[in-house]
C-alpha cells in the first residue's frame, strides 16, 4: 500500500447497502480493472442508522458502518483495488449528521443539554427570542400536539437498561439527571413503605439523590451560565443503575414509580412537568417548519447540520478518515454538499493540512452546483466538482432547438399555463423560504433587525454567547465605539451596486423576512463564499449580491427601506468605519445567510420547479435549467472543455449519478423526440383525448392534471424496454408490464409530491394522490391475452410500443456519441453503477436497484475476446456489435 495512488483518470461510483457490501465489491476489483477505472467511488461507509440505504445518515464519525461490513472488509477492498492499479474514493458527508437516538453524540445532547461536550457539534440556537426554550432543543417526532399525546397515553416514562427513558413509539429518549429527583422524590412514601429498613439500599439512594439535586435545573443553567460535571454525574447515574441491578426489590420500586407518570390525569400532569424540565422539547413533526432552532440538511428534521468550522469538531468528525487516508486505505475524497458549511473554502484548506501532514495528496472533489456561467472559486484546494455542470453542457448538444420550441408551444397549449421556468423557478424558492425553511429566515430576520437597530442608535450590539455551538451566533457584548453609521452611509450611492443606511422608521419582522426572501429568491447563484478569514466580497460575490438586490427592488414585495439595510450589510458598505467586533457580527449574519441559499435555491428549484415545469424532461436535470438550448450548444461544449482544460482538468464528469431524476440513456432517448416533436406533440394529444375519461375529479381537480399526464408520458417512454431487434412491435410480458407499472406509480408520486402543486409530502391529498395512481395503472394495464399478438393490447400501449422501436437506435446512437465526449472531455469521467450497460432508470430508489455483475462481466468478456482476435475477426465482430446494439456490448 506504500505504492502511490494513480491519479484520477475514470471513477466508478459504487451504492454501498445491506443489500450490497463491501465484499461485495472487492469481489468484483478485477472486473472494476479491466474496464479502466482508476478509482472506485464509494458511497459513505460510515456507520449510519440501522436499515440505511444511501449511508448519508451517519449516526458515528468513528466507525464503519456494520450493515455493510467492517474495517477488515474496507482494508481488504481497498488491497485488492491497489493490486489491480486502482484506488479507493470516499464519499464523506461532512456537512449533517442524523439526528436519531442512534448517535451518541445526539443522544448525549439530549441528556445534558448545552452542558453536554457535543452541544458544540451541532449547529443549535439554544437562545431563541422565547425565553422558555432557552437550553432547549426542538425534537419534532411526535404524529399529535403534544397536548393531545399525552391525553392518549402515548407517551411513557420508563426504567430499562440501568436508565429512566422517555418512550414514545420507537422513540426512548434519555432523561435529564436534573430531573431524577423528580421521579425519585414522587415515589418516596412508597419506598419508605417497601424498603425503608433496609439501609443498604436507603444510604446510596439518599446520598445520590442528594447529589443529583444539586444539579442546577435547565432554566438556571442557561441564566447563570451554570454547567454540570458530566464524568462525575454520570458516576452516581451509574450508582443509580448498580443499585437495581443489585436489588430485584429496588428495581421493582423504580419500575412502579416510573409507571406512576401517566395513567391517571394526576400522572399525566407529573410527565407533563416532566417533560417540560427536559433539556429539549417534544413537539409535533409539524411544528419544525415554524420553530425549529437547529440548521438541518435543507428541510429533513433527521439530519442535523454539524459546526466544521469549530477546530475541534472537525478533529473528532474526521479522525477515523484521516486515519484511513494516513495508511493509505483511502486515496481520494469526495465532499458533500460542501455549499452547506459555513465556511468551505476554511474547511477545503484544513481537509488537505491534514492529508498532507499525513505524507499524502490526496485528490478531493467537491458536490457543488455551478450556475450557468458560475466558475468555482480558483482559491479551492480540490480537484474540480463532480460534474454537473457538464452533465448541462453536454445534454444541450443532443436537443434539436427548434423541435424542443415546438414541444415548449404545445406544453403551454396544453396545460394552459404561460409560466416561464423563472418565475417557477423563483416561486419554489420563495415557497420553500416561506414555508420549509421559515425558521431559519426568521432568525436571520432578528439578527438583522438588532443590527439596524443598534446601527441606527449609534451603538454597539448587544447580546451574549451560550456556548460555541449556537446556529446563529448572537451578537457580541464589545463596549468599543460602533462604526459612524450615518458617515458610513453618505459614502455610498443609493444605486443598487453600493446601498445607502435606510431613513430611520420602524420596520416589523415581515419587512425584514420579505426582504431577505425577496434577495434569495433573486440570487442567481446557489451562494456566495464570504469567509471569517478574510471578511471581503469577492468581486464575483459582490455582482451577484448587486443582481439580486436589484432584482429584489424590481419586485415591490419587500420595503425599500428593509432592503436598504439588507444590502448595505451583504454588501459590507462602510467597513472601513466599523471596529473589528462591529464586523464580526456583519460578516457573522452574511456566513449565516450563504448557509440559507444553497438549500432554497436545492428544494425551491431541484426538488419543485423541475417537478412542475415539464415540458421536456430531458432538459430536468440536476444543475440544469429546463430552457430551450442554444443554437450554438456545440460551440458552448467546446468552450467550457477548454476552460476546463485550462483550470480544472481533472474534474469530474459526470452524465448519471445517484442524484440524478434520470440516468444517461433515459435522457439520450428522450433526446430523440425534439427531432421528431410534431410526432410527439400528436400522439401525446391522441392520447390526451383518450384518456380524459380517466381522469378523476379531486375536489376542484381533474387527476392527474396536464403536466402530470404529459410527465408520465414521458417517464413511461424513458424507461420503456429496448424492444426485440425481431420482432420490434411486441409488447412486453404481462410480468414486464406489471413493473413498468409499479416503477411509474412510485416515480409520478415522488413527482407530485415534489411539485407541491396540488398534493406534497407534508400535506397528501389522498383524493388527487389515488386519482393520479388509477390513471396509471389503467393506461398500463396489460393486454388480457397477451399470446394472440398484439391484438388485444390497448391503443396506448401499442403506440408506446411503435414509438419507442422507431426512436429506440437513434437513443443508443445519442448514448454511445455521449460517452465518446464525455471520455474525450478534459476531466475525469464518472460511470455510475450499472451504466456501462444501457440503464433505462429514474430517480431514486429507482436507480438503486441491484447491477447485474455477472452478466455484465460476461459481456465485457465477449467484446475483449472479440477485440482481441485477429484482424479479420475482429472486423466482423465490430459489425456484429453496431448491427445489433440492443444487448449493450456497444
Amino acid at each position: 500500500m506504500n505504492d502511490p495512488a494513480p491519479k484520477p483518470m475514470a471513477t466508478y461510483r459504487l451504492q454501498f447497502n445491506p443489500e450490497f457490501r463491501l465484499s461485495d465489491a472487492q469481489a468484483l476489483a478485477s472486473y472494476f480493472g479491466r474496464l479502466g477505472v482508476t478509482h472506485v467511488y464509494a458511497s459513505p461507509v460510515l456507520r449510519a442508522r440501522t436499515g440505511s440505504t444511501h449511508g448519508y445518515d451517519v449516526v458515528d464519525c468513528s466507525t464503519i458502518n456494520p450493515q455493510l461490513g467492517d474495517w477488515t472488509d474496507l482494508r481488504t477492498l481497498a488491497t485488492s483495488l491497489h493490486a489491480y492499479g486502482m484506488a479507493l474514493l470516499l464519499d464523506i458527508v461532512p456537512n449533517h449528521m442524523a439526528a436519531s437516538l442512534e448517535n451518541p453524540y445526539w443522544r448525549d445532547v439530549l441528556t445534558y443539554g448545552s452542558c453536554s461536550p457535543f452541544a458544540r457539534w451541532f449547529d443549535i440556537d439554544w437562545r431563541l427570542p422565547d425565553r422558555a426554550m432557552w437550553g432547549r432543543v426542538l425534537v419534532p417526532i411526535l404524529g399529535e400536539p403534544r397536548k393531545r399525546v399525552l391525553a392518549e397515553d402515548q407517551i411513557r416514562l420508563t426504567w430499562s437498561e440501568g436508565r429512566f427513558l422517555i418512550g414514545y413509539f420507537d422513540h426512548r429518549l434519555p432523561v435529564d439527571p436534573a430531573t431524577i429527583p423528580m421521579i425519585c422524590l414522587f415515589g418516596l412514601s412508597a419506598f419508605r413503605d417497601q424498603l425503608g429498613g433496609d439501609r443498604a439500599l436507603v444510604d446510596p439512594l439518599m446520598t445520590i439523590l442528594k447529589h443529583l439535586r444539586t444539579l442546577p435545573k435547565i432554566a438556571v443553567r442557561q441564566r447563570r451560565r451554570v454547567s454540570i460535571d458530566r464524568d462525575e454525574t454520570e458516576e452516581w447515574l451509574g450508582r443509580f443503575a448498580q443499585l437495581a441491578l443489585q436489588s430485584p426489590r429496588f428495581e421493582h420500586w423504580v419500575e412502579a414509580t416510573a409507571a406512576a407518570f401517566g395513567r391517571d390525569s394526576g400522572g399525566r400532569r407529573r410527565l407533563e412537568n416532566l417533560l417540560d424540565a427536559q433539556p429539549y422539547r417534544l413537539v409535533h413533526w409539524r411544528d419544525a417548519a415554524r420553530a425549529i432552532n437547529y440548521r438541518r440538511f435543507f428541510d429533513i428534521n433527521e439530519l442535523i447540520s454539524l459546526r466544521q468550522e469549530d477546530p475541534q469538531v472537525f478533529e473528532e468528525t474526521h479522525a477515523a478518515v484521516l486515519r484511513w487516508i494516513a495508511d493509505g486505505t483511502i486515496d481520494a475524497l469526495r465532499i458533500d454538499h460542501v455549499d452547506g458549511l459555513r465556511d468551505p473554502l476554511g474547511y477545503l484548506n484544513r481537509l488537505n493540512e491534514k492529508c498532507r501532514a499525513a505524507g499524502k495528496r490526496t485528490p478531493i472533489f467537491v458536490e457543488k452546483i455551478l450556475a450557468r456561467d458560475e466558475e468555482l472559486p480558483r482559491s479551492w484546494p480540490v480537484e474540480g466538482t463532480t460534474g454537473y455542470e457538464f452533465l448541462s453542457d453536454v445534454e444541450a448538444v443532443f436537443v434539436a432547438p427548434e423541435g424542443a420550441a415546438l414541444i415548449h408551444r404545445q406544453y403551454r397549449r396544453s396545460v394552459r399555463r404561460p409560466v416561464t421556468f423563472a418565475r417557477l423557478a423563483a416561486a419554489g424558492k420563495r415557497r420553500v423560504l416561506r414555508h420549509d425553511l421559515s425558521p431559519h429566515v426568521g432568525r436571520l430576520a432578528d439578527i438583522l433587525a438588532r443590527l439596524y437597530e443598534t446601527t441606527r442608535k449609534g451603538i454597539s450590539p448587544a447580546g451574549e454567547e451560550l456556548v460555541p455551538s449556537l446556529a446563529v451566533e448572537p451578537l457580541s457584548s464589545d463596549s468599543r465605539p460602533p462604526a459612524d453609521a450615518t458617515a458610513a452611509a453618505a459614502a455610498e450611492s443609493a444605486s443598487a451596486s453600493s446601498a445607502t443606511l435606510p431613513r430611520p422608521r420602524e420596520l416589523s419582522e415581515h419587512d425584514w423576512v420579505s426582504a431577505i426572501v425577496e434577495v434569495v429568491v433573486a440570487l442567481p447563484v446557489y451562494r456566495t463564499y464570504v469567509d471569517g478569514k478574510h471578511r471581503a466580497l469577492s468581486d464575483a460575490d459582490r455582482r451577484v449580491y448587486e443582481t439580486a438586490i436589484a432584482a429584489a427592488r424590481e419586485t415591490g414585495r419587500a420595503a425599500p427601506e428593509a432592503l436598504d439595510f439588507l444590502a448595505h450589510v451583504l454588501l459590507l458598505e462602510g467597513r472601513g468605519e466599523l471596529n473589528p467586533r462591529d464586523l464580526d457580527e456583519r460578516v457573522n449574519f452574511i456566513q449565516r445567510f450563504q448557509q440559507l441559499t444553497g438549500p432554497a435555491a436545492a428544494k425551491g428549484i431541484e426538488d419543485t420547479a423541475l417537478y412542475v415545469y415539464v415540458p421536456f424532461v430531458a432538459l430536468n436535470e440536476v444543475g440544469s435549467e429546463p430552457r430551450l438550448p442554444a443554437e450554438s450548444a456545440v460551440d458552448a461544449l467546446h468552450r467550457k472543455n477548454a476552460a476546463r482544460a485550462a483550470t480544472w482538468p481533472r474534474t469530474m464528469l459526470c452524465v448519471t449519478t445517484h442524484d440524478t431524476k434520470r440516468t444517461a440513456d433515459v435522457r439520450a432517448r428522450l433526446d430523440v423526440l425534439s427531432e421528431a416533436p410534431k410526432l410527439w406533440t400528436g400522439l401525446v394529444a391522441r392520447w390526451q383525448r383518450r384518456h380524459a375519461r380517466y381522469r378523476r375529479l379531486a375536489g376542484n381537480v381533474r387527476t392527474p392534471d396536464a403536466a402530470a399526464e404529459i410527465l408520465c408520458y414521458q417517464t413511461i417512454v424513458g424507461i420503456w424496454p429496448i424492444p426485440d431487434a425481431n420482432e420490434p412491435t411486441r409488447l412486453p410480458t404481462a410480468e414486464v408490464l406489471r413493473e413498468i407499472c409499479e416503477r411509474v406509480e412510485q416515480y409520478m408520486l415522488k413527482a407530485v409530491r415534489e411539485a407541491k402543486t396540488y398534493t406534497s409530502w407534508t400535506n397528501n391529498d389522498r383524493a388527487y394522490e389515488e386519482g393520479l395512481l388509477a390513471f396509471v395503472r389503467t393506461i398500463l394495464a396489460p393486454p388480457a391475452d397477451q399470446e394472440s399478438s398484439n391484438a388485444n393490447a390497448s391503443p396506448f400501449l401499442a403506440d408506446v410500443q411503435r414509438l419507442v422501436a422507431r426512436i429506440v437506435r437513434s437513443g443508443f446512437w445519442n448514448s454511445l456519441a455521449r460517452t465518446l465526449i464525455q471520455f474525450a472531455s478534459p476531466g475525469t469521467p464518472d460511470l455510475y453503477q450499472g451504466d456501462e450497460l444501457w440503464n433505462f432508470a429514474l430517480v431514486d430508489p429507482d436507480n438503486r436497484r441491484p447491477v447485474d455483475y455477472a452478466a455484465r462481466q460476461a459481456l465485457l468478456q465477449s467484446v475483449v475476446s472479440g477485440i482481441e482476435a485477429d484482424a479479420a475477426a475482429r472486423s466482423e465482430f465490430v459489425q456484429e456489435l453496431v448491427a445489433a446494439p440492443e444487448d449493450g456490448r456497444v
